[in-house]
């Protein structure tokens, strides 16, 4: 359902609603006759005004608490909208302009990192959010992996060519694996080394996949490995390897990039991605080779944030009395959205997907379905629209995603579980295991959410504080 047949059906109240007033005849004034041994006789009854109204008149009537919070969010709307180059309830992100790859350099804010193909190789993706706004999706490409192991005594640099080949020979028969060995001076930090570096050698394979294959076998078969049996064969069966570092970790050590840093590249330096090629839908999707990104620290400018989207959303079921909502059986009626930018203290979007009917709410669009199904797809289709950065809500992800995703297999609404940045990767929500000293072990769900970052506010309480319960009424007491 595309954006304006959603608008077609949206309901917006911009004002406090007024009611007349009642109108009672002079002539007919309504009596009541009470018998005085009767309980209500003894109750005192402010007098009625016997003043007539005249017609036309109004009463305000007195606005709720919740009223009132709503229609702050909208104060001074024409302030939010003269600061911004988007409009109140536009779901779009801004335009590109006039970018030219050729002439601008590509920043952003990284805030998600995760490994991925590119041109047939294994690269790096780097998810993240312009200064003005703007989704991008880099491929960093031509990283490779590597790990270390100690160069034995006897291990000289003319070495390296002869035992580069011994490898290749031993591993790969059915494709390369062997990239590059080097000798490396390095210090080994288990144990006081008296600051002193040695000999060490670095093997870099074609693939991070390979590397699981070579560090099982130089740790548990050495007699295959043995080269000019330079390492003593002793009862431990191996050779030590060093740094088992995932790759995407290894990637942000060695290029510095930290978790939401800046990152840079220089026009020239990155190609835009071809519309037939492209894997996400980013505004930008662009490539580049691993040793042209720069990588800013977070200090001074950079320092800053990017104007990150915001969702926070919240799901109601229509539950069985005494039993807890099963998604087989119980229906999701309604779907509450609001949407801010980072800095920004009103939200831009604020929206109800509900089954059936809704009352008014003030300054928030309802969207009203008679279809659970066609309630959940415009829904997916408004995520992808408004294109989060972030995703927050009150256990999201224990209860929230793994509800609608097995409500949505249920109805077979075959499109929903597409709510990443990747237009054909599913989100599926997956049991996980979460441990630690302050927290214990903890069974949870992982929903993945490619491009987008989840921050589940429940387990956030449950880290900082210490509560009887962690009922969402009991935190906001």
């Amino acid at each position: 359902m595309t954006e304006n047949a959603l608008k077609s059906q949206k309901r917006i109240l911009t004002d406090a609603t007024m009611t007349s007033g009642n109108l009672l005849p002079n002539n007919t004034p309504k009596k009541r006759k009470l018998d005085v041994d009767e309980p209500s006789a003894r109750l005192s009854v402010p007098p009625r005004s016997s003043a007539p109204k005249s017609f036309g008149s109004s009463q305000m009537q007195q606005k709720s608490r919740f009223e009132e919070d709503l229609e702050k969010l909208t104060q001074d709307i024409n302030g939010l909208k003269e600061s911004n180059a988007e409009k109140d309830q536009q779901w779009d992100r801004p335009p590109l302009g006039d970018f030219d790859p050729a002439k601008d350099n590509l920043c952003f804010q990284q805030i998600d990192v995760e490994e991925g193909e590119s041109n047939g190789h294994t690269a790096v993706k780097l998810f993240g959010v312009t200064e003005k706004g703007n989704s991008v999706l880099l491929h960093v490409e031509g990283f490779r992996h590597y790990l270390y192991i100690a160069a034995p005594v006897g291990f000289h640099p003319e070495d390296v060519k002869p035992y580069t080949t011994f490898l290749e020979q031993r591993f790969g028969m059915h494709e390369r694996m062997i990239h590059s060995v080097n000798l490396a001076q390095k210090e080994n930090l288990y144990g006081f080394q008296g600051n002193l570096k040695s000999w060490y050698i670095k093997i870099t394979v074609t693939e991070p996949k390979h590397i699981a294959r070579l560090r099982n076998s130089l740790e548990k078969s050495i007699a295959n490995y043995n080269y000019k049996g330079l390492w003593p064969s002793g009862d431990d069966g191996g050779i030590v390897t060093f740094d088992n570092i995932q790759y995407v970790l290894r990637f942000m050590i060695d290029t510095g990039v930290s978790g939401m840093s800046w990152v840079e590249a220089k026009a020239g330096d990155y190609q835009l991605v071809p519309e037939a090629k492209r894997q996400s839908n980013c505004q930008i999707e662009a490539s580049m080779p691993y040793s042209s990104l720069i990588a800013h620290s977070h200090d001074g400018e950079w320092a800053k944030m990017a104007p990150l989207r915001i969702l926070s959303f919240d799901i109601e079921c229509a539950g069985r009395k005494g039993i807890f909502p099963e998604p087989n059986q119980d229906p999701v009626i309604q779907i509450a959205n609001v949407v801010t930018r980072y800095g920004e203290s009103k939200p831009f979007v604020r929206n109800v997907f509900v089954l059936d009917t809704c009352s008014l709410i003030v300054n928030t669009q309802i969207f009203e379905f008679k279809d659970e199904a066609k309630l959940l797809a415009a829904w997916q289709q408004f995520v992808q629209k408004v294109d989060p950065d972030v995703i927050i809500g009150y256990n999201i992800a224990n209860f929230d995603f793994p509800y609608l995703l097995d409500r949505a297999k249920h109805l077979k609404c075959q499109q929903f579980p597409y709510l990443t940045r990747l237009p054909k990767i599913k989100s599926e929500a997956k049991e996980t295991n979460f441990s630690s000293k302050q927290m214990g072990n903890r069974d949870t769900k992982s929903t993945n959410t490619n491009g987008r970052i989840q921050l589940d506010l429940l387990q956030l309480v449950q880290r900082d504080h210490q509560l009887r319960s962690y009922t969402l009424n009991s935190v906001c007491a």
